[in-house]
């Protein structure tokens, strides 16, 4: 059974996280954000699972998946309690979703997914997000601050 308010507030967050992603300024990052969401879906991933674990969301799998027509084309999302989050689809013609969250979605059923593990083998994603921070220290903390704030508007 779907929990309509966890799925709710999920949607605020990968919302709110796109449109501060769509107003950062990623030129001085050294990550390929700065034409977000356009060819940023790994990174983007990384901070979407960094911010709703630090929303409380624990249970968050990488999908990886390409089209047959262009499988070296990869393309990511994450699938947050069994529902699909993806931040970054509207950068294909045939979508024009900002923030893709639902249960299902014939849009990724192309991609032929396949589920992921983030980090390093049998790495919790506790430990991986806690080093992704390091990692991106010089702007998550004010990205994640400007995405909490829009949640909230």
């Amino acid at each position: 059974m779907v929990n309509v308010d966890r799925l709710a507030r999920l949607k605020i967050l990968a919302t709110s996280l796109h449109e501060a992603m769509s107003r950062y300024d990623f030129s001085d990052s050294g990550l390929n954000l700065q034409h977000f969401p356009s060819e940023c879906c790994h990174q983007a991933c990384k901070l979407l699972t960094m911010f709703l674990f630090d929303h409380g969301f624990t249970e968050i799998e990488k999908c990886v998946g390409s089209r047959p027509d262009d499988p070296t084309g990869e393309h990511l999302w994450i699938i947050v309690e069994g529902f699909i989050v993806d931040i970054t689809a509207y950068q294909f013609d045939d979508t024009l979703e900002r923030a893709i969250v639902a249960s299902d979605s014939s849009w990724h059923t192309q991609f032929h997914g396949r589920k992921k593990q983030f980090g390093k083998e049998q790495e919790p994603l506790g430990q991986f997000v806690s080093r992704m921070k390091i990692q991106y220290a010089s702007f998550y903390e004010e990205l994640k601050q400007e995405a909490s704030r829009i949640a909230t508007e």
